[in-house]
């Protein structure tokens, strides 16, 4: 959903609208439920009917306008509205600005990197040759064993991804506003 209350024509940004619309329409096309285009103004009229132009027929067919509360009741349950907008979601959806410690760029892949990437392929090979033994198993206690290994394994590859995490991923929203929080 995007809530366009407030919106006007110096937020209008073609190149950043026509970009989104492309990612949806060559890598979202069958996933993508609908969209909710929320308190429009009149003025998006316009500039939707040149968006249109640049999507595929079915994706234009997922994208819905509403206004008001009752027009979006109609598409989403209430419990998922953000209470601003006349809902029951009461979940603190403040912004949290990037602060120095979170845009720091991913580390330089170096040898500590390549043996962590390593490890995890090796990690990764047990985990699916305990995994083929534990389907195999006719044995209850040696299945058992290989299910409790199973276990352990993947907590070792969480561990190590939460190594490999600061050379893969750059630190985002959610980790600024504590949604994402890795640990072992």
């Amino acid at each position: 959903m995007f809530d366009l209350t407030g919106f006007s024509m110096k937020n209008a940004d073609n190149a950043p609208i026509k970009f989104l619309t492309s990612m949806f329409e060559a890598h979202y096309p069958e996933s993508l439920g609908i969209v909710i285009i929320h308190n429009a103004p009149w003025i998006f009229s316009t500039v939707w009917n040149i968006i249109k132009n640049w999507l595929d027929p079915v994706v234009v067919s997922k994208i819905h306008f509403t206004k008001g509360y009752e027009e979006l009741n109609e598409l989403v349950d209430p419990k998922f509205i953000p209470s601003e907008l006349g809902g029951d979601d009461d979940a603190d959806n403040t912004y949290v600005h990037p602060s120095v410690k979170h845009t720091r760029p991913a580390r330089a892949k170096d040898a500590k990197y390549r043996e962590l990437r390593k490890q995890r392929h090796e990690l990764q090979m047990k985990f699916l040759e305990t995994t083929k033994k534990w389907v195999e198993s006719t044995n209850s206690e040696v299945s058992s064993q290989y299910l409790k290994d199973k276990i352990y394994l993947s907590y070792q590859i969480s561990d190590n991804y939460i190594a490999l995490d600061p050379y893969v991923r750059n630190p985002g929203i959610y980790d600024r506003n504590g949604t994402l929080v890795l640990r072992n």
